[in-house]
């Protein structure tokens, strides 16, 4: 299982990606704007408000992370 910070949950890509991650089991955090865009409720999901184009709005243990897949998604591996 991996920790998956996905930022643009609440889109159309986004809320593929984000039932994809679910369904292989792992924990996702949901950074929005606008939470009550995401129609998602699961265990394993984390909404999280914040704003990838705005650093001030975005969840400071985000900021502590190395960005992957082009940035817009944060990993890690508890391994």
């Amino acid at each position: 299982m991996m920790k998956i910070d996905s930022f643009g949950a609440a889109g159309m890509i986004g809320q593929r990606i984000l039932a994809e991650a679910l369904s292989r089991g792992h924990e996702v955090t949901a950074i929005v704007r606008d939470p009550s865009r995401l129609n998602t409720e699961h265990e394993r999901l984390h909404a999280v408000v914040g704003d990838i184009f705005n650093e001030n709005k975005t969840c400071s243990r985000c900021k502590r992370r190395k960005p992957d897949f082009g940035g817009r998604f944060c990993g890690s591996n508890p391994r």
